[in-house]
């Protein structure tokens, strides 16, 4: 390392903790502008490059601002800081568990390198550009987890909001998540709108609740079409060498309701796609894709670049996709492509959280986000990896 390089860790390392608070720190006129990288490349906040710090972030959802549609707002799921200290070293400095959230230029065909990172809803507007460190974004959810448990609500998909021209859509999980460990229960479904310009939720509604939510209920990607806000779940029935296999219970689910929040936050507005009807009844629901494997599913529209609705099924546990498209949230849904995400595994902790950008991508090119738990930090790699959110692209 140089001189420099060693004097930047050190002050990181004395730094990082009162960053993570957000306290005062240089004015934005000070904040560089960061351009974007190529993909394959790890999508980085201001906060990352101004501390040489490194967040470890379980998902990563996007959509364009609804008054600056050129930036986007970036929806993360827990999230770890790390600093690197003057032993050359990353150490643990914060978990912020539950969702996080920045905003930041959007360039088709790169992957963002200077995200500001956003405040708490409701605490104020931070400055645009700046260098505070990430926040708590959803509130925590009152689960009543048992002990060894966190509570946390978990983004699930984002869209523009067809109700409030000045908001977003956002659907989440409510899940009792094991301290340390791999077991995750689901306790709910919800929706909140949010005004990115004045940050402030407002509206934040839990459809379904009850432990072990069943997964018709568990959904996300929400898609406005035809006066109906659909929603999608998915469901596999077995798994070999972490792998979703061929299996007469495997499906992708599709739920509706109107296209208001009267509606949506209410749980007897639901209705399921069964095949050529829509039912009341969550266990009569049927895979709205044929021959589904699905871990976990995303969907956009992606008419901006050409494109229909592009369903992202997650495969595997080491990268696998399978991409489908249709004209409608019905389909009929025909797989257009697939392919493998750059990534590797790093002891228990797998590739996952395989998500879509439509402003990302290109006529040519599929954006992809993706967690790879073996990335190693932008900054002062060689000191091994600690895990990041990553994009890559694909030819359609």
């Amino acid at each position: 390392m140089t001189p420099r390089s060693v004097a930047i860790a050190i002050c990181a390392a004395v730094l990082l903790a009162a960053s993570v608070l957000n306290l005062p720190g240089p004015s934005a006129a000070a904040i560089a502008a960061w351009a974007d990288n190529a993909p394959p490349s790890q999508v980085l906040s201001d906060y990352e490059n101004h501390y040489a710090a490194n967040l470890v972030r379980d998902c990563g959802y996007s959509q364009p601002l609804p008054a600056d549609p050129s930036s986007s707002l970036w929806l993360f799921c827990d999230t770890d800081v790390y600093g690197f200290n003057s032993q050359q070293q990353w150490q643990w400095v914060n978990t912020i568990n539950g969702s996080t959230a920045a905003e930041g230029p959007a360039t088709a065909g790169e992957v963002p390198a200077g995200l500001s990172e956003m405040l708490t809803p409701g605490t104020g507007v931070p400055a645009m550009p700046n260098n505070d460190g990430p926040a708590q974004f959803l509130p925590t959810p009152s689960l009543g987890c048992g002990s060894g448990y966190y509570a946390a609500s978990w983004i699930s998909g984002v869209t523009q909001d067809a109700a409030r021209s000045s908001d977003v859509l956002i659907s989440f999980g409510d899940f009792c998540v094991q301290t340390g460990g791999t077991n995750v229960i689901a306790e709910g479904f919800g929706l909140a709108e949010y005004n990115p310009a004045s940050n402030t939720l407002d509206s934040d509604q839990t459809v379904f609740t009850g432990a072990s939510t069943p997964a018709q209920e568990l959904l996300g990607a929400p898609v406005f079409s035809g006066g109906y806000l659909y929603l999608f779940g998915s469901y596999c029935a077995d798994t070999v060498d972490a792998t979703c296999v061929s299996a007469s219970g495997n499906a992708v689910y599709l739920a509706r309701v109107s296209a208001n929040a009267a509606a949506w936050g209410s749980a007897a507005s639901y209705r399921w796609y069964a095949g050529s009807t829509w039912t009341a009844t969550v266990g009569s629901a049927t895979s709205v894709v044929s021959g589904a494997t699905p871990l976990a599913v995303n969907v956009a529209s992606f008419a901006s670049v050409g494109q229909g609705l592009v369903l992202i099924e997650e495969t595997n546990l080491v990268g696998g996709f399978t991409v489908y498209e249709a004209s409608s949230p019905t389909g009929t849904w025909t797989q257009k492509t697939s392919g493998t995400v750059p990534c590797t595994t790093e002891g228990n902790s797998f590739c996952r959280a395989i998500i879509g950008h439509p402003e990302l991508s290109t006529t040519s090119q599929l954006l992809i986000s993706f967690y790879n738990p073996a990335a190693a930090p932008y900054y002062y790699p060689a000191a091994g990896p600690e895990g990041h959110v990553m994009v890559a692209a694909f030819p359609w």
